[in-house]
């Protein structure tokens, strides 16, 4: 039988990466070793918010918030050469985990179900700051027991590589994408003209921005209400324009599994178009846990 371990890998905010091997691994090239598997990359914690009127017996369920994740990892530097070299390793590490006004990357990757999956978070540095530093144990034995090291992704949810889809005019009936997430996600659009009047929207929704794309220009929609955005082919935001769209990709669900597809109905729609008119689709992947 072979092992697929889950591996470990983080990139700093200098974007220098460091993948992580565990104690029991040999490894002179990578300084960076856990001592056991991180913490937090079961989900991040929440709490329900409910609603109770007086003399309600009980509550009334309305969501759950989820709070920002923390990873911990526990880092030992090296065993290294002891000298100079291992010195330069240890603040090269150090350096890139920033001020906590920076991010960074931690990416887990496994293989579940025969599918290679490479989950990761961004993150920062939380309240606080790093262990103190032992700059002679890394000069004089090459070895830092740094203890527990920990990283703030501002969400909750670890992120895959998103889900793209491109269709020409003539596929634009019974168009639809796949989406397999933890959570409902709102789409992001490019549109490639010519076209007029695009319509388009997920899960029964369609949304018309009263426009003319002309042929090699392409426009761009950001969904989310966080984040809205309808940038131009100049690159100019018209979100004044005040189309507006509030359905997300539902998430995957058991009933869509047992269904044999976890598909996400997309219309599209829009006259003048031609064989260049194009209609790209991006859904973010987001889950609970990094596996």
């Amino acid at each position: 039988m072979t092992l697929r371990p889950v591996r470990y890998r983080m990139v700093g905010v200098d974007g220098s990466e460091f993948p992580f091997v565990t104690i029991g691994e040999e490894s002179f090239e990578t300084p960076l070793r856990l001592a056991k598997d991180p913490g937090g990359l079961g989900g991040a914690p929440g709490r329900h918010d409910d609603d109770q009127n007086v003399d309600q017996a009980g509550v009334t369920w309305r969501a759950r918030m989820f709070e920002p994740n923390v990873i911990t990892l526990p880092i030992r530097f090296g065993p290294l050469d002891a000298g100079e070299a291992a010195l330069d390793r240890y603040c090269e590490y150090r350096d890139a985990m920033g001020d906590g006004r920076q991010v960074g990357e931690f990416h887990v990757t496994s293989v579940r179900r025969g599918i290679r999956r490479d989950r990761f978070q961004y993150w920062r540095l939380p309240d606080g700051a790093l262990p103190e530093a032992n700059y002679s144990a890394a000069v004089n034995v090459g070895f830092v027991d740094e203890g527990d090291v920990q990283l703030r992704s501002d969400e909750s949810w670890w992120r895959q590589v998103p889900v793209e889809k491109t269709w020409t005019a003539a596929q634009f009936a019974g168009a639809s994408v796949p989406n397999v997430c933890d959570d409902d996600v709102w789409p992001y659009f490019e549109i490639t003209g010519p076209i007029t009047n695009p319509t388009f929207g997920v899960a029964g929704e369609s949304i018309t921005i009263l426009t003319t794309i002309s042929a090699g220009q392409v426009w761009k929609i950001n969904t989310d209400p966080n984040r809205f955005q309808i940038l131009n082919a100049a690159g100019v935001d018209v979100s004044w324009v005040r189309a507006y769209w509030r359905k997300r990709a539902p998430r995957r669900t058991a009933a869509s599994l047992n269904n044999g597809t976890s598909d996400v109905a997309v219309t599209l729609g829009g006259s003048g178009t031609s064989a260049a008119t194009r209609v790209k689709i991006v859904l973010p992947q987001v889950f609970r846990s990094a596996l």
